[in-house]
């Protein structure tokens, strides 16, 4: 080893024994090793388990059997297109970890990897900004302990616990050599995030000096050609052009894909879902154990006690101004429904595809901990005579406010009464520990490790209360018994269940066909016919086909009769109901586990040729049924339909010459033959994809 080598391996031993802290908060997310998390032990669904765990199965057995990239899922609403969802996990690298281990497995090493990296990334961002390391550890902590994001990966929203952390790295790398990059990484990981990122990136850029910026604000014999703030505004759009450029293998085809889902038409009723109510400004003081993900505010007393003491300390306030002001104006935006003009701004272009405002409290518990790490550091230099006295009022004020707080819970009972007797005796406790600090009684280290370890029982029983691991075998053995009859009867046709009978999660692991689904994107007019199919009214937007009213499906749907002629279109051979259905064309030939389980006399095959004006078809037979390509066997004249989804992309050759896809009832792939024997390729070629990879490799 060359001293090169030794001193290379000796800063990487120097950084890991002072960055090894920030191996803690994984503590609270390693129990999901063993299983998926869920929200609670009584939670019916987690978005891992109905989304993600789906699309990797669907990957992996498409790489295994296949060995090609999916771009078209033939396994939920008839057909859709993969790479342009970004759900899929396709395109964002990190993403892929989870492909080679356990899917459960999988899913948390990648999320640890990712805590672990805004962590660095928040430490890395405050050492850059002059505060100790200390102050920094503990913010960094702060960040990857906060309770919210702990609460969307217990939902399920791997993406979103794939995004946030970047946040940090997006202030720490927003330098000309890197520039647009992490932009990008954020964009791939979850657009919609990207949005609420994308504004506090530009922030920063506008509000914070580069440092490169010395060498490129140039000079003319002691004129200024260019300022620092014109430097920031020209160099901001080449920065967003690059990182949509990194993004573009998505974002090209997922624009396609908004422009024709039901997502394209979000009323501001839906757009405004889960505004923060006045109210819950509470749990900044109280901890809201087993609290809804998006609502989640609470950052424990140790951060938020730090974070007070910034605002009310002179010198500290001066330089974290910035996020004071980031608190505040995303606190603004999480109140959503209740702002003037809210249903103005939720109409505006981009900003009428999100929903949930409250997702912007990712950034206001990203600047309280920010805010903690002030406050401490300045706490752990040295006050002066007027900072000391205002740091000993405060804390005061804050203990009587505990013991009022405490009062009031006991006298008023409820079932609230531990969560504020807890959050009263936290506040108290950490209020007492600073001053005592300040008396000067206790060793500095000692006092910090102390803080750390008040501050993470705080943090553990919040993120333990959030996220509830499933185990692998009960997740994937959810209705099996039914998905494997069901598997047996349609012999490679389709099912569709009013009542989510089957998950999707299960129908994925036996690559089972589905004409319902649960999924933020599907197809406007594939909505509409299946409005008509289901019998199911729909009212507003929904995830799922068929909509689920009351968020009961084991009875939401009862009163409601599918029509089995048009299902059948579909391809819809068997239909799985947890309540009876009464039909002359639907014949129950079984009940497992108490679900109802129908033969569909009215299905058609995958595909058939019909004349024109009539409703008498010829089955047609598929001879090459491959993820990308179906080859089709039929006889002419006639219209030949192949129960697949029409989507843009896909396009068809009869007898080895192009011919024009005709939509058939607006959703199914079908093209005029003429008489006698053919050969017609149905083949899914993308453009959106293709251009979006090409510009992405460039």
């Amino acid at each position: 080893m060359n001293n090169n080598d030794m001193r290379v391996s000796g800063g990487l031993v120097r950084w890991a024994g002072r960055l090894w802290p920030l191996l803690l908060p994984l503590v609270f997310y390693a129990p999901t090793l063993a299983g998926y998390p869920y929200p609670s032990h009584e939670a019916e669904f987690s978005d891992i388990a109905v989304t993600h765990l789906p699309n990797l199965i669907f990957l992996k057995k498409a790489i295994l059997t296949e060995g090609t990239i999916p771009l078209w899922s033939p396994h939920i609403f008839s057909g859709a297109p993969f790479g342009a969802n970004p759900l899929s996990g396709l395109w964002y690298p990190p993403g892929l970890i989870p492909i080679f281990f356990p899917p459960h497995i999988g899913f948390s090493l990648a999320v640890m990897a990712h805590i672990l990296m805004g962590g660095i990334g928040m430490y890395l961002l405050l050492r850059s900004q002059g505060l100790s390391h200390w102050a920094s550890i503990f913010s960094a902590l702060a960040f990857q302990s906060m309770p919210k994001l702990a609460a969307h990966f217990g939902a399920g929203h791997l993406t979103l616990a794939y995004a946030v952390p970047w946040l940090p790295w997006l202030a720490f790398l927003s330098v000309p050599s890197i520039g647009g990059r992490i932009p990008g990484m954020v964009l791939l990981a979850d657009p919609r995030w990207a949005v609420y990122a994308g504004f506090f990136w530009v922030a920063w850029v506008l509000t914070h000096p580069s440092p490169a910026e010395v060498c490129l604000s140039w000079r003319r014999q002691g004129a200024l050609i260019l300022t620092k703030w014109q430097w920031r505004i020209l160099w901001m759009p080449g920065q967003a052009a690059i990182a949509v450029g990194i993004a573009a293998v998505l974002l090209i085809p997922l624009a396609e894909l908004t422009r024709l889902s039901s997502r394209a038409s979000l009323s501001a009723f839906d757009n405004l879902a889960f505004s923060l109510p006045p109210e819950s400004l509470v749990v900044l003081l109280v901890p809201n154990y087993g609290g809804n993900h998006e609502l989640m505010l609470y950052m424990g007393a140790a951060v938020l006690l730090l974070a007070l003491l910034a605002v009310f300390l002179r010198r500290a306030r001066q330089r974290a101004w910035f996020w004071i002001a980031a608190f505040l104006i995303s606190l603004f935006v999480s109140f959503g429904e209740i702002l003037p003009f809210a249903e103005i701004v939720a109409g505006l272009p981009v900003l009428n595809l999100l929903r949930v405002p409250s997702r912007a409290l990712f950034i206001a518990g990203t600047s309280l901990a920010v805010l903690a790490g002030y406050g401490l550091h300045y706490l752990l230099r040295g006050l002066q005579a007027g900072e000391e006295r205002t740091a000993r009022l405060l804390s005061v004020g804050l203990i009587f406010l505990s013991i009022m707080m405490g009062v009031l819970a006991l006298v008023s009972g409820g079932e609230a009464l531990v969560n504020f007797l807890f959050g009263a005796l936290m506040i108290g406790l950490v209020s007492i520990w600073i001053l005592l600090f300040l008396g000067g009684r206790i060793d500095e280290k000692i006092w910090v490790w102390a803080l750390i370890f008040i501050a993470s029982i705080d943090f553990g029983l919040m993120n333990v209360s959030l996220i509830s691991p499933r185990p692998a075998v009960e997740v994937l053995g959810e209705r099996r018994a039914v998905a494997e009859r069901v598997d047996l009867l349609v012999d490679g046709a389709r099912f569709y269940t009013p009542s989510y009978s089957i998950p999707q999660q299960s129908s994925a692991d036996l690559m089972l066909g589905r004409a319902d689904g649960v999924d933020p994107l599907y197809l406007a007019r594939y909505s509409r016919f299946m409005d008509e199919a289901t019998g199911v009214p729909r009212d507003g937007y929904t995830v799922s086909i068929p909509p689920f009213k009351d968020g009961d499906p084991n009875s939401d749907n009862r009163d409601f009769l599918p029509d089995p002629e048009l299902l059948g279109m579909l391809n819809v051979k068997t239909i799985v109901s947890a309540f009876a259905l009464k039909d002359e064309n639907l014949k129950m030939v079984d009940q497992v586990d108490g679900v109802f389980i129908y033969q569909n006399n009215l299905a058609r095959p995958k595909a058939w040729t019909e004349l024109e004006g009539t409703s008498t078809f010829m089955p047609a037979e598929v001879e090459v049924e491959r993820l990308h390509h179906r080859q089709i066997a039929a006889s002419g004249p006639g219209l030949l339909v192949l129960s697949e989804l029409d989507y843009p992309g896909w396009r068809v050759w009869v007898d080895g010459q192009r011919r024009e896809v005709e939509p058939y009832r607006d959703v199914l792939l079908s093209v005029e033959l003429g008489g006698g024997d053919h050969v017609v390729d149905f083949r899914f070629q993308p453009l959106s994809v293709y251009l979006g990879l090409l510009l992405s490799m460039g």
